[in-house]
């Protein structure tokens, strides 16, 4: 899945139909403090660049959205979150990365779990 960056409906990169990290330069970001290896690699990159002011947070919850959008603050997301807080428009980022998604289940599921994971299996390939 893509990065998105959820930016307040009243920000001006809420009409972009992408954000590039140039987008962001001066602006606060809300990064997931060890979010995964994707994530946690771009927040490297952001942090050493050096443009963005990145804050960390512990997890994503509409309190971190409200507070963000008080203050006129970004958030990364990698899609899940995205868009789910009504003031917030998800944009996708243009990062050169990508979160990789996978789908966790027992070695022996039950049939009901093997169905559903073979009806997934057809639909990526």
């Amino acid at each position: 899945m893509p990065f998105y960056i959820d930016v307040p409906r009243t920000s001006r990169l809420a009409r972009k139909t992408r954000i590039t990290v140039a987008d962001l330069e001066g602006m606060r970001l809300r990064v997931l403090r060890h979010g995964n290896d994707a994530m946690d690699s771009l927040r490297i990159d952001l942090l050493a660049d050096g443009g963005v002011d990145v804050i960390d947070v512990d997890s994503f919850d509409f309190a971190l959205f409200n507070e963000a959008e008080e203050k006129g603050d970004a958030v990364l997301t990698c899609g899940a979150w995205s868009g789910v807080h009504p003031a917030f428009v998800g944009v996708p980022f243009l990062c050169g990365r990508e979160v990789p998604v996978f789908l966790h289940y027992p070695l022996e599921p039950t049939l009901q779990v093997q169905k559903f994971v073979n009806a997934m299996a057809q639909l990526l390939n």
